[in-house]
């Protein structure tokens, strides 16, 4: 019946031009829907990748972190020291929504005494610092970390991709492998503000000491850095690869390989929490 609706327009002549002109509207019109379908569906697309490059918008924590108890007016987590396992995290290409997972990295964070040549010894007292030494937040990260290598498949993630608007003055630290001691002198990112600080600039040299899995800090006694060449403490000389410059609380701190904080601190296939760059879709509300 439908054919012969079509049909019987075009077999007639005094009815065939009316008939041809309706299809070339039928064509055009489903090609001006689909069309602005594709350029909508493109446009969120293209959007989402955009807005991507300014960093994450998911971040995990350990459950037990989110779970605080109170005693006697005091509210803290049930498991102040809980961690992720790092071997777990490439699950998260494995999953049904692994394709909108475009980048991600761990983060291990811990404070330590800086010490370095270049620190100027005129700090306010009080502050936390010493001659040749300033208290920074060092972290543990991956930079260009090669997760997935399959003859079929390849993916690198890391603070490279996670942060693609970052300025780096210099260049990215290499990741290191998790297995073997410490290494001689492996490389680090440091924040704007602390370079500018401490004087800093790609190519100085840095030093962080730790001691039974804790690193030390400036507001230490000083008989508790002095130890540095006995049994259990560890000094760690960094090289400066690169200055970054992000607008963030990251310009403060000290970015390394996350398998040398790891070691350092004595928290081998551990990490503090994790930060994802997804696309995801907004749900309206009705």
């Amino acid at each position: 019946m439908f054919l012969r609706l079509i049909w019987e327009p075009i077999r007639r002549p005094h009815m065939r031009r009316r008939a041809l002109w309706s299809i070339v509207a039928i064509a055009l019109g489903t090609s001006v829907a689909a069309a602005l379908l594709n350029v909508s569906i493109d446009i969120g697309d293209r959007m989402g990748e955009e807005v991507r490059t300014l960093g994450p918008n998911v971040t995990i924590t350990p459950a037990a972190q989110s779970l605080a108890v109170g005693a006697e007016g005091s509210i803290r987590p049930v498991a102040e020291t809980a961690s992720i396992r790092e071997a777990d995290l490439p699950k998260l290409k494995s999953i049904f929504w692994r394709n909108n997972i475009k980048s991600f990295s761990p983060f291990l964070s811990a404070k330590s005494a800086l010490h370095t040549s270049k620190v100027f010894s005129d700090f306010p007292a009080g502050s936390g610092n010493s001659a040749g030494s300033v208290d920074a937040v060092i972290t543990g990260v991956w930079f260009d970390y090669l997760l997935i290598d399959k003859p079929d498949e390849k993916f690198r993630t890391g603070l490279k991709s996670l942060f693609s608007s970052w300025k780096i003055q210099g260049e990215w630290p290499a990741d290191l492998p998790a297995t073997g001691g410490l290494p001689a002198e492996p490389s680090a990112l440091v924040g704007d503000r602390l370079a500018r600080r401490l004087n800093l600039a790609p190519g100085d040299q840095i030093q962080v000491k730790s001691s039974g899995g804790a690193l030390l800090t400036a507001e230490q006694p000083a008989a508790a850095q002095s130890g540095i060449t006995s049994a259990g403490t560890a000094l760690v000389l960094f090289r400066v690869a690169g200055v970054v410059s992000t607008g963030t609380s990251f310009d403060e701190q000290v970015l390394v390989p996350l398998s040398t904080l790891q070691k350092l601190l004595n928290r081998p296939g551990e990490v503090d929490s994790v930060q994802i760059s997804a696309l995801i879709k907004q749900i309206g509300r009705a």
